[in-house]
């Protein structure tokens, strides 16, 4: 570590390197060591290119929907490169024998993805068509009973 800041010859100011060095052990350390978390946490702030419906059918239909999009080449539009981001680690967190339980209106939280013993449970806001606001005013109204 300390080998490589005396190695580090450009403008970028070392202490902003070790910044950006540290950012990434603490991701991996997580990444490896709690991978739970680690998803759980990436897809909350990535809900945005989160397709539940695709994404809870299991790697297979990962797989599919990615070749389909590695197929378009040059094609490839902003909003599917940030799908293809999603799927990528949707499909590595099943390799990692890890499981995504299928959005529940009565248990999944309105924006964030949740831990729970048999994987992680997405929020309702990442169903196809519901925004943050109507995944809020839905647990609400399940609070209100």
């Amino acid at each position: 570590y300390i080998e490589s800041c005396k190695r580090i010859k450009y403008m970028f100011p070392k202490g902003h390197a070790v910044a950006y060095v540290m950012m990434a052990v603490r991701i991996a350390y997580f990444k490896v060591y709690y991978p739970e978390a680690y998803y759980a946490t990436y897809f909350t702030v990535r809900a945005d290119d989160f397709d539940a419906d695709l994404i809870c059918k299991g790697p297979g239909a990962i797989k599919a929907k990615l070749d389909e999009l590695y197929e378009l080449g040059n094609k490839i539009t902003a909003k599917d490169k940030g799908l293809i981001t999603v799927l990528e680690l949707s499909y590595e967190l099943y390799a990692r024998k890890l499981n995504f339980l299928k959005v529940d209106i009565y248990i999944s939280e309105a924006t964030k993805f949740t831990i729970e013993k048999e994987g992680i449970r997405p929020p309702i806001r990442a169903l196809e068509g519901v925004g943050e606001n109507a995944a809020k005013r839905i647990v609400e109204a399940r609070k209100q009973g």
